[in-house]
């Protein structure tokens, strides 16, 4: 799916500097342990592709340059 979608998954998206609104998701996450057990897992999820895909660019720049590439 795309990263909005993803996003919404692994955690909530609040407007910016609004207490009100982080706390209404974190009581919603207390009062819900199932939604947060997936979304926990999703998070996880997210956070081991994008690593491994920034690995993967990071050694393939690495190779590039030493084959001669600018």
């Amino acid at each position: 799916g795309n990263d909005k979608d993803e996003l919404g998954k692994a955690g909530f998206i609040v407007p910016a500097m609004d207490a009100d609104a982080v706390a209404q998701k974190i009581i919603y996450l207390a009062e819900h342990p199932d939604i947060r057990e997936k979304m926990g897992e999703c998070g996880q999820k997210r956070v081991a592709e994008y690593y491994k895909k920034s690995e993967f660019l990071k050694k393939y720049k690495e190779l590039y340059k030493k084959s001669g590439g600018e």
